[in-house]
């Protein structure tokens, strides 16, 4: 899963993507239990076949195998279980009533965040400061390209997001609201640098959301 919006819960992070899938593993470790053993009740079946008809999805195959559109099994960075935002609440009260209810509130805030569209001049404005670089172009761009892109807008005055494709634009664009969501809510800098190493994996510079005094 790409464009991670992470959602703090006992000073832990919890992997949420940008659709509001979740990352059931995670959460899981977190309480000590299994999404397997979840996944294994009778009560939860009844449910994801109950979500699988109304989304008009065959939630099982003739195998009893779960459709990969309900419940996804993710490798590599930001791997594990990730399950469809219709299936994160009735999961996260198996493992906690208040951290349902922390999963409730944060699909609400992105749902709202989301529908926020950035105008050019916002992504524009974001994209002024002196390094926007690992946070936002490194997190979501293969290094070849980031470089090919800096490498073009090198001595031209003009940013590294005017020579991406209409694709990679999408990308830079979602990346900055993954990061301006998260940077609202931490309390300093070091906050933020804590927040995006364990969200993204890099490390980056503070000055893609707050302009050097």
């Amino acid at each position: 899963m790409n464009n991670i919006f992470p959602m703090e819960y006992e000073k832990q992070l919890f992997p949420f993507s940008n659709a509001c899938w979740a990352n059931a593993t995670v959460a899981a470790k977190h309480f000590g239990k299994l999404t397997k053993d979840w996944l294994k009740l009778g009560s939860t079946k009844n449910y994801i076949r109950e979500v699988g008809q109304e989304l008009d999805i065959e939630a099982y195959n003739s195998k009893g195998e779960i459709s990969p559109l309900l419940v996804n099994v993710e490798k590599g960075r930001n791997g594990g279980t990730w399950i469809h935002p219709e299936l994160v609440i009735e999961f996260a009260r198996w493992l906690s009533p208040k951290f349902a209810r922390a999963c409730d509130r944060h699909i609400k805030n992105m749902l709202i965040s989301q529908n926020r569209t950035l105008t050019e001049d916002q992504i524009i404005n974001l994209l002024t400061y002196q390094e926007p670089t690992t946070w936002v172009y490194q997190v979501v761009l293969p290094d070849v390209v980031y470089a090919e892109a800096k490498e073009a807008a090198k001595g031209s005055g003009e940013k590294i997001h005017q020579y991406l494709k209409p694709e990679a634009s999408k990308l830079v664009e979602e990346q900055l609201k993954a990061v301006t969501m998260l940077a609202n809510s931490c309390a300093d800098y070091k906050d933020f640098e804590a927040r995006c190493m364990s969200a993204f994996g890099v490390r980056g510079q503070l000055k893609l959301i707050y302009p050097a005094a």
